[in-house]
């Protein structure tokens, strides 16, 4: 005689287990392959993987067309949607968790610099991505060591994605 519940149904908790298992393992994959990638590669797979939401980001920015020679901080929201871009309202705002903060600088009529701060860990730094119109101009500034052209919170980039997108980061260290 065999029984219609789930639970008395033969294997039914060996394969739950299996699976379960699976999962599992398939996460410490993941997680493993992150933290081989280091951050660098890690903001190098989120924008191959999410280029379309990087590309709503830039063009809402734009469309704000803020005036040449200003600098702005706007802020997305943690799931880095174009839709959710808000002028951030106090400057202070370095001190706590940076993810989906947007610096802008409009250097002439057709250029921007844009960041997106992706990961912030702390004390460790802050990564994300670096768009720019034009050729990057990596000045420091030693009475604001957050800005590089406008470019703040994000200072140094990294290395050329494509045309106009550059890995960037800042590390506090």
């Amino acid at each position: 005689m065999k029984s219609d519940k789930i639970g008395d149904r033969p294997n039914y908790r060996k394969r739950c287990a299996k699976i379960i298992k699976a999962a599992l393992i398939a996460i410490a994959i993941q997680y493993l392959f992150q933290a081989w990638l280091g951050p660098s590669g890690r903001i190098r797979w989120t924008y191959r993987m999410r280029r379309s939401t990087f590309a709503g980001i830039i063009d809402r920015v734009k469309e704000q067309n803020i005036p040449v020679g200003t600098q702005r901080s706007y802020r997305v929201g943690p799931s880095l949607d174009p839709e959710t871009l808000v002028l951030e309202k106090s400057t202070c705002a370095d001190y706590d968790d940076s993810v989906g903060k947007v610096g802008v600088y409009r250097r002439d009529s057709a250029g921007y610099v844009i960041s997106i701060v992706i990961e912030d860990e702390g004390h460790f730094g802050m990564y994300g991505l670096m768009y720019s119109d034009g050729p990057l101009e990596m000045t420091i500034r030693m009475d604001d060591p957050r800005s590089v052209n406008g470019a703040a919170p994000l200072v140094f980039a990294g290395g050329q994605i494509d045309d106009h997108w550059w890995y960037a980061y800042n590390n506090l260290f």
